[in-house]
Formats: structure tokens, C-alpha cells, sequence
């Protein structure tokens, strides 16, 4: 039997910490808005998907007001890509059921 210990941590951050984590925030936060924007008008005008490398490469060229990794860019574009994936697929399940719905009526 494996006994799996689990610890809890909690970091307090110096002001200067602070103030660079709330940065980094704010510029994905912009960031996001952005993508999403983009997103939406390519799709909503010229029913356009933009791939999530795509979105990537967006996020690459976002000029932002502080200096922010690259994979955080790159988690916001993916986390808009799976989004929008989760979307669309509960729209087409919305549907199917119902334009299926009639036949299981009879079963109730």
C-alpha cells in the first residue's frame, strides 16, 4: 500500500513580486480580449476559423505594455481556441438533439 503525502504552501509575494504578477494579469487579460475580438469578427463576417497556431502567431505580434512570457501568450490563445472548440460542439449537440427529439418522445 502507497501512502501519498500532500503538503499545502501558501507564498506571500514582496511588493515589487506583486506589482509584476498584477502586470502580467493585466496583459493577458488584454491580451485575451484582443484574441477573442479577432476571433469573433473573423468568424462573425467571413465565417473564417482561425487555427490555434494561428492565434499563437497573433499573439506573438500583440505589442503589450509589459514584458510577458511566451508560453502565457501561448496559454491564452490556446485557452480561446478550447473555448470556442467547447462552444461549437455544444451548439451542434444542442442540434442534434433537437432535431432528434421527437423520436424519443414516445419512449417517456
Amino acid at each position: 500500500m502507497v501512502i501519498r503525502k500532500t503538503y499545502k504552501f501558501r507564498l506571500y509575494p514582496t511588493d515589487s513580486q506583486a506589482k509584476n504578477i498584477d502586470s502580467t494579469i493585466d496583459s493577458c487579460r488584454y491580451l485575451y480580449n484582443q484574441l477573442l475580438h479577432t476571433k469573433k469578427e473573423k468568424y462573425d463576417k467571413e465565417k473564417i476559423k482561425i487555427s490555434k497556431f494561428d492565434l499563437k502567431t497573433l499573439a506573438s505580434k500583440i505589442v503589450l505594455d509589459t514584458e510577458v512570457y511566451a508560453q502565457a501568450k501561448q496559454n491564452v490563445a490556446d485557452r480561446i481556441d478550447k473555448a470556442f472548440s467547447n462552444y461549437h460542439f455544444v451548439l451542434l449537440l444542442c442540434k442534434f438533439l433537437q432535431y432528434h427529439a421527437f423520436e424519443y418522445d414516445i419512449l417517456y
